[in-house]
């Protein structure tokens, strides 16, 4: 497949159009001046929810760039509330240290299972938003929310906490369940047939779980609230809808049925960024996650096809939904590595796929761009280049280089599919970070 990444050779009026029309940046650096950023305040004025992609789950300049948009949505648009694709139950310690200085963000990053955030760029966001929020009053700190629902323990352990502040002697009756959740005996799925009859039995026992708190929080929410908040209260109430969402999740992958996975997922997550915005009473969120999920539309696997995180939040939101997908040229980038304990290694790019947008960005041989693609002139030589699906740089958790380009490089329809691209030229991996402690 090497031909596939040999650079082609653009039109000049292409080319030079796409230099007039993205905006230049001065790199990634979060904590340069954010007055190159300045274009993207008027294209972003009226947006409440930003979908910011990445097209890899492990390139330190995509991790930066936007840790460096989120202080200009902060400093320039007033945005308070950050979520990011973790499971949301566990990601709650990171809030309370963000916000009071409560724990430690390292110890935080690695209880929230995704490797891919626990690294330097993501701890130097962490602490960039406990250092901003510290002479800050409480109704002016920004918070830190996960939006994921994959997993039990959290959840389960949140509920029981609450149980026995509000409600100690119903606790009682089903705190073994809880327990048993809490060391989340469905986390792993590659399982031989003995397992699966196991772990569905295990997984019946936690939705029914799930159905009893719900139908016993709905029961008594006036004495809960008497006995707590309207807050905890609530809170509570969304810990019992992600044991819900979690197991909707795991029995479509112990039903072996990605489409369903992906779906219960993806829709999961956008119902939990609408939660957000009303739980914590703020207009507008930045969404952190992986193109495939910001983007709109449908993802494609060789089987199926399952509508993504975007299109819910489009259909929700309509045009207050900015989708921006981050790519790159070339370089290094880090990956899960199921064979080590590591977690992850380092693979690489040698060039983009010819013709691709990444290829295209390439020509104009800087560090870094935005280009929001409503900008793009009618009946430009750019927009007519866009007007057929272009491929695009999209990797997951895993990458096997005797693959690439292949199903690494989807072809998008790109003004259906995200509202702007982001460019870096090259990757470096992201920066693994250990835990406080060790």
């Amino acid at each position: 497949m090497a031909d596939e990444t040999v650079g082609a050779t653009f039109d000049e009026a292409l080319v030079g159009e796409l230099g007039e029309t993205a905006v230049a940046l001065d790199g990634t650096d979060p904590t340069a001046p954010l007055d190159d950023l300045a274009p993207l305040r008027d294209v972003l004025a009226d947006v409440r929810v930003v979908g910011m992609g990445e097209s890899t789950h492990g390139t330190r300049e995509c991790f930066r760039f936007k840790h460096r948009l989120f202080r200009f949505l902060v400093a320039e648009l007033d945005y308070q509330l950050f979520a990011i694709e973790a499971n949301f139950s566990e990601t709650l310690a990171l809030n309370e240290y963000v916000v009071d200085g409560d724990g430690d963000p390292r110890d935080g990053l690695a209880n929230i299972y995704f490797w891919t955030w626990a690294t330097e760029e993501v701890l130097a966001l962490v602490e960039w938003m406990r250092e901003y929020n510290e002479s800050r009053p409480r109704s002016e700190r920004v918070r830190f929310h996960g939006i994921d629902a994959q997993y039990l323990p959290g959840a389960a352990t949140a509920l029981s906490e609450y149980l026995a502040a509000v409600d100690p002697e119903y606790l009682a009756t089903v705190e073994t369940d809880c327990d048993a959740l809490a060391g989340d005996p469905l986390s792993t799925y590659d399982l031989d047939d003995d397992a699966v009859a196991e772990a569905q039995t295990e997984l019946d026992r936690a939705i029914d779980l799930a159905t009893d708190l719900d139908a016993r929080l709905e029961a008594n929410e006036d004495a809960y609230v008497e006995a707590s908040s309207r807050s905890a209260f609530e809170l509570a109430r969304r810990h019992c809808r992600v044991l819900q969402q979690a197991t909707a999740f795991k029995q479509a992958q112990l039903d072996d049925d990605g489409q369903a996975a992906y779906e219960v997922r993806d829709a999961a997550m956008a119902e939990n960024v609408a939660w957000l915005l009303d739980y914590e009473d703020e207009h507008r969120v930045a969404v952190w996650a992986h193109d495939d999920h910001v983007r709109r539309g449908e993802v494609e696997a060789p089987d199926w096809t399952a509508e993504t995180m975007g299109e819910d939040l489009d259909s929700e939101f309509g045009a207050d939904y900015y989708a921006l997908s981050l790519q790159f040229a070339r370089g290094e980038f880090q990956v899960y590595d199921p064979d080590s304990d590591a977690p992850t290694r380092a693979v690489s790019i040698a060039d983009p796929p010819a013709e691709s947008l990444p290829n295209l960005f390439d020509t104009l041989g800087g560090d870094a761009a935005v280009l929001d693609l409503d900008a793009v002139d009618d009946g430009s030589p750019l927009e007519d280049w866009l007007a057929e699906p272009r491929r695009v740089h999209s990797i997951g958790a895993t990458f096997d280089a005797d693959d690439y380009p292949g199903d690494y490089v989807p072809a998008y329809d790109l003004r259906e599919t995200f509202d702007g691209v982001a460019f870096v030229g090259d990757s470096t991996r992201a920066r693994p970070v250990e835990r406080g402690g060790e």
